[in-house]
């Protein structure tokens, strides 16, 4: 349905956690997560003989620090998870290319292709700017972000819908703050892909059907349509497709609270990957959504006790803080 939520296979919530209780969630991860800190703004495996390998900026930076930015900003705002917030804007901006592009060195470990895969470190590390500006207020961390808008004109076309929407992560959160409305288009644009071959079940073809890529897709579309004006003519087309991907996702929940990938690659596979989409959609719609959204996130928090994952910790904590979300959903 793009109309509502479908409810999952759970049908009433637990008991959502305290503030005290996810401090100390998120502590005792950050205390594993400092393992792999091998460098300022970077986590990886540890240095051989002093010498640190060249590690990506996305999965070894973006995507590690993004749960201290959430922590600062809706849990605690800790001088050592500052710290990582800081470093790692640092680290990215250090390797900004002419015409404000960001490589994947991942898959081009030279860096000398823009693009290279996509949108995946493009989007990743410039969405991490806007969360270091907001964490730290550093105004040379926006003006990155807002700069590499126009790298985009070196990216025209994407067929992977998951890598067009981290190009979307980016664009969105860098709209919330700026309003500029040239980000937006570049946003609604890339969106074309990204919800491309969303069916009338809300799921989509090939390697973007497994929960895991599709995570990365439903936290595109919740993130623009939480920053989008409800007047906006695209609004509710954005709003049916986001709303049949969450039902898509919601179908995957097994009794454990985690999400099946749905595919027979990926046979017996579940995971927590969907869990900050899904949180997305919760604050993007709020009210009713958020409440229906309730038991299949807290179950999903649950699910994570035995793990401690710091990204589901700290996107719990913006949830809970939302005052849109207390007052309406009953959290």
């Amino acid at each position: 349905s793009g109309n509502s939520v479908v409810s999952g296979i759970f049908k009433e919530a637990p008991k959502p956690p305290g503030r005290e209780e996810l401090s100390e969630a998120f502590e005792k991860w950050s205390q594993r997560d400092a393992e792999e800190y091998v460098a300022p703004g970077t986590w990886g495996p540890k240095p051989v003989s002093g010498v640190i390998p060249n590690l990506c900026l996305d999965h070894h930076g973006a995507f590690r620090m993004e749960p201290y930015a959430l922590a600062c900003l809706h849990l605690d705002d800790l001088q050592d998870y500052k710290v990582k917030v800081l470093e790692t804007c640092e680290r990215i901006l250090k390797h900004e290319r002419d015409g404000h592009w960001y490589p994947c060195l991942c898959v081009d470990p030279e860096g000398k292709t823009p693009f290279a895969g996509g949108a995946f470190a493009q989007g990743s590390v410039c969405e991490a700017l806007v969360f270091g500006y907001r964490v730290v207020g550093d105004e040379r961390f926006l003006d990155a972000a807002n700069q590499a808008v126009v790298a985009y004109d070196l990216y025209p076309l994407e067929h992977n819908q998951n890598y067009a929407a981290f190009a979307v992560w980016h664009l969105a959160e860098l709209f919330q703050i700026t309003g500029e409305e040239n980000t937006l288009q570049k946003a609604l644009y890339y969106m074309q892909f990204a919800a491309h071959h969303i069916d009338m079940s809300g799921a989509q073809r090939g390697h973007n059907y497994y929960s895991g890529y599709g995570g990365i897709t439903l936290k595109g579309l919740a993130k623009l349509l939480g920053a989008m004006p409800r007047e906006h003519p695209t609004y509710p087309w954005l709003r049916d497709k986001t709303l049949r991907y969450t039902n898509q996702i919601l179908a995957r929940q097994q009794a454990s609270g985690k999400f099946a990938e749905r595919n027979r690659k990926y046979l017996g596979y579940h995971s927590l990957t969907p869990f900050a989409g899904l949180v997305e959609v919760a604050l993007a719609l709020g009210g009713e959504v958020a409440y229906q959204l309730r038991p299949a996130l807290l179950a999903a928090w649950q699910a994570q006790l035995k793990q401690a994952e710091g990204q589901v910790i700290a996107s719990m904590a913006r949830l809970l803080s939302s005052p849109e979300i207390q007052q309406n959903s009953g959290s």
